[in-house]
């Protein structure tokens, strides 16, 4: 048996993004999502590389670490502006 094609996954996916919001809901942006939120969470980075397919784990993190290093920057930004308030 086989699975639903592309074409009717990307459609099912604009409809549910338009309905909640969400512009140009398609896979790899909820690939995306996935990828960034598992880092967040703490999984390492050889997992999210090996559920991703990817064949290499700097194939990961040269797509990813951007994401990570600009919440950091925020977050390190927002610390630094409650201690300077305090």
């Amino acid at each position: 048996m086989e699975g639903p094609s592309t074409g009717k996954v990307y459609k099912r996916l604009q409809l549910i993004g338009g309905k909640v919001g969400v512009d140009d809901c398609r896979p790899h942006r909820s690939r995306d999502s996935c990828a960034v939120r598992w880092l967040e969470k703490g999984m390492g980075i050889e997992v999210v590389s090996q559920l991703l397919g990817h064949s290499k784990i700097e194939i990961t993190w040269n797509h990813y670490s951007g994401a990570l290093n600009d919440k950091e920057k925020r977050a390190e930004t927002a610390y630094l502006k409650l201690v300077a308030g305090a």
